[in-house]
């Protein structure tokens, strides 16, 4: 049997994310108030909830972390900003812990956790959107690394990430049997650029 009665402490989660959420602007959010928000989010801990302790997450169950999120969606209710939080946290973030080296790890979960970094999920491309396996984007080996070579659209925070998980393909004939790799991109340290973001019916604070 598993209770889906929430615990003390995970009331108290709850708690904090209101309060806080509580203060934030309403309307359109301007650029300035995005980096903002996510810093103070990062306070409760939202942004790196499910990650362990020791790479600077709160280490929480899943049930945890749904219960931090649905505080958000009624303190909150900025469906696009909430959308790229999860998104920053469920498809970057995550698989980072999961299958990144320690090296990258180490290097990037914490400022990821506290709202310092913001990351992106780069896979849909103009030519290839749920079929992500037909992929134009390639990775060429090089002496010290992978070259890239493609492009990648509606990417969630793509305009305003430090950092993005990319997916080529490094062995396009393999296709899903193992041809696509991902990579962790440093706006910092890799040459990419980003378009304006793209006006949307809806999600319109998820740039």
């Amino acid at each position: 049997m598993y209770a889906f009665a929430p615990e003390p402490s995970q009331k108290l989660i709850r708690q904090d994310i209101l309060e806080l959420t509580a203060t934030f602007p309403g309307g359109h959010l301007s650029a300035a108030h995005v980096r903002d928000i996510w810093l103070q989010l990062g306070q409760t801990g939202l942004p790196g909830m499910a990650i362990p302790v020791e790479y600077g997450g709160r280490g929480y169950d899943v049930l945890t972390t749904v219960i931090a999120f649905e505080a958000l969606g009624y303190g909150f209710p900025n469906n696009g900003f909430n959308f790229s939080v999860a998104a920053h946290l469920l498809a970057c973030v995550i698989p980072l812990w999961l299958y990144g080296s320690n090296d990258l790890k180490s290097t990037y979960l914490p400022g990821l956790c506290s709202g310092k970094l913001i990351a992106a999920n780069g896979m849909s491309e103009p030519s290839s959107g749920s079929d992500a396996f037909s992929m134009k984007t390639i990775a060429l080996p090089q002496a010290e690394g992978f070259s890239i070579r493609g492009s990648k659209t509606f990417v969630s925070n793509g305009p305003i990430a430090d950092n993005v998980l990319l997916y080529a393909a490094t062995d396009p004939e393999k296709g899903f049997m193992g041809g696509i790799s991902a990579f962790w991109i440093d706006r910092q340290m890799h040459t990419f650029t980003s378009s304006a973001p793209l006006e949307k019916a809806g999600l319109a604070d998820s740039p």
